[in-house]
């Protein structure tokens, strides 16, 4: 009786996601769907500078999901790396950031006072914007995204 009684179950929840195919019933939850996050560039108001320097820059982000201001504004960190992709060891630079600017799903966010730390060996470096995976409106996460410009320290 209580194999009956779950194949009745199972049974009916197919027919159910069958005859909703029409009224879209069992659509997906949004786990699938697309929700990406992509740093389209990162441009810096100078690319040859001295340890200790103060430089500015932006970060255009093009996302397909639907983040707040303040979420776009304090999701990107700048980052100073020796071989230009994000790492735990990278050391973290400090920066005022105005409100994003958007324009639909297109957002860039302008970074005054990227403080390069005094000291710094002189030789090529990179400064890399990420942006750490973000909660999706329709579930799920977004992917992390980074992107790095080369740079010289004199």
């Amino acid at each position: 009786m209580k194999q009956i009684g779950s194949s009745f179950r199972l049974l009916a929840m197919f027919a159910f996601c069958v005859s909703s195919l029409f009224f879209a019933a069992c659509e997906d939850t949004g786990t699938n769907s697309p929700c990406n996050i992509t740093l389209t560039s990162l441009n810096l108001s100078n690319s040859s500078f001295s340890s200790g320097a103060d430089i500015t820059g932006t970060v255009n982000i093009s996302t397909t999901t639907t983040l707040s201001d303040i979420t776009i504004k304090n999701m990107v960190n700048l980052y100073l790396s020796t071989d230009g992709t994000y790492s735990n060891d990278d050391t973290f630079l400090t920066a005022f950031r105005d409100d994003p600017t958007d324009s639909g799903s297109q957002y860039s966010v302008f970074f005054n006072q990227i403080e390069i730390p005094f000291g710094l060996e002189a030789g090529s470096y990179y400064i890399v914007a990420y942006a750490p995976a973000q909660a999706c409106s329709t579930g799920g996460n977004t992917n992390d995204a980074q992107r790095g410009k080369q740079v010289t320290i004199n």
